[in-house]
C-alpha cells in the first residue's frame, strides 16, 4: 500500500504553485460576472464558489507540504489562517524557510 504521509515540496515548486494559484484567482476575479448581468445567476455563483474552494484547497495543500518539508509539524500550517496580516507573514516565512534533510523528523512514525 502506498503511503501518502510523505507529501513534501521544496521552495521553488512551492512558490511556482502559489503564484500559479494566485494568477488563477486573479483571472477568476476579472471574469466574475457583475450583478445585474445575465451571467450573474445561480450557476455563475456556484461556479465561482467551486473555483474559489478548489483554489483554497490547493493553497492549503501547498502550505502543508511546505511545512512538512521544513521539518515542522503540519499543524503549524494553521498559522496561515490567523487574520490581520499574520497569516500572510506565516505563509512567506514557510515559503522561505530552509528545507530539512529529514522532513519526517518532527512527524510521528506510523510503522
Amino acid at each position: 500500500m502506498k503511503r501518502f504521509d510523505t507529501f513534501t515540496i521544496r521552495r521553488a515548486p512551492f512558490w511556482a504553485g502559489y503564484f500559479g494559484v494566485a494568477v488563477l484567482l486573479a483571472l477568476m476575479l476579472t471574469a466574475t460576472p457583475q450583478s445585474g448581468s445575465p451571467a450573474f445567476d445561480g450557476a455563475g455563483i456556484a461556479g465561482m464558489f467551486l473555483g474559489f474552494s478548489l483554489s483554497l484547497i490547493a493553497l492549503v495543500a501547498l502550505i502543508i507540504a511546505r511545512v512538512r518539508d521544513s521539518g515542522l509539524s503540519p499543524w503549524y500550517a494553521l498559522l496561515v489562517l490567523v487574520p490581520f496580516g499574520i497569516g500572510q507573514i506565516a505563509t512567506i516565512y514557510f515559503g522561505c524557510i530552509r528545507s530539512d534533510d529529514d522532513p519526517k523528523k518532527g512527524v510521528r512514525d506510523h510503522e
